[in-house]
């Protein structure tokens, strides 16, 4: 069934929907208001059953990596998560074979020291970055704002207070 005349941006939402089932992994850059939840709902709609979706607001958690590893636990109906290893949680999407899309809506949220001090370390960014490495599993990233080059330091601190 053709989603696309229930979109709000019918070819925006496609292009990106061909890139995830692809493998790709997005970092889709929108300020508050411009409809960044519709993109979800329409992409969620558009993808349908071609892959399995995980979604989590990381404003819910962004100083709750506990939270944010119960509720991705919760979605996947997989064991607790440990902290750090979400990279675990990759491992065993990938070995089930399945694909799947991992959407982490105001990924924003997670850029400042309350975040940073809840867990949220250079060990989580460096599982997310691994992605890109994996056969099976996409990443979209949904913010206001680009970080193209946001460093971390070993005790999860910010580099820069940027």
């Amino acid at each position: 069934m053709d989603h696309s005349a229930y979109c709000l941006r019918p070819e925006f939402t496609q292009s990106l929907a061909t890139r995830l089932l692809a493998g790709q992994s997005i970092n889709l850059i929108s300020p508050h208001g411009q409809g960044r939840r519709r993109t979800l709902q329409d992409l969620r709609h558009t993808l349908g059953q071609s892959l399995v979706i995980y979604q989590i607001s990381m404003r819910d958690y962004h100083a709750d990596i506990k939270g944010f590893y119960n509720e991705l636990s919760i979605q996947m109906s997989h064991p607790c998560l440990e902290d750090d290893d979400l990279a675990g949680l990759f491992d065993a999407i990938e070995q089930s074979g399945q694909q799947a899309l991992l959407i982490l809506h105001n990924f924003d949220e997670i850029r400042n020291r309350m975040a940073l001090a809840g867990g949220y370390n250079q060990a989580f960014m460096q599982a997310l970055n691994s992605v890109s490495h994996r056969d099976n599993i996409a990443l979209l990233c949904v913010g206001e704002s680009e970080y193209g080059d946001y460093l971390l330091q070993a005790d999860g601190t910010a580099v820069s207070d940027s």
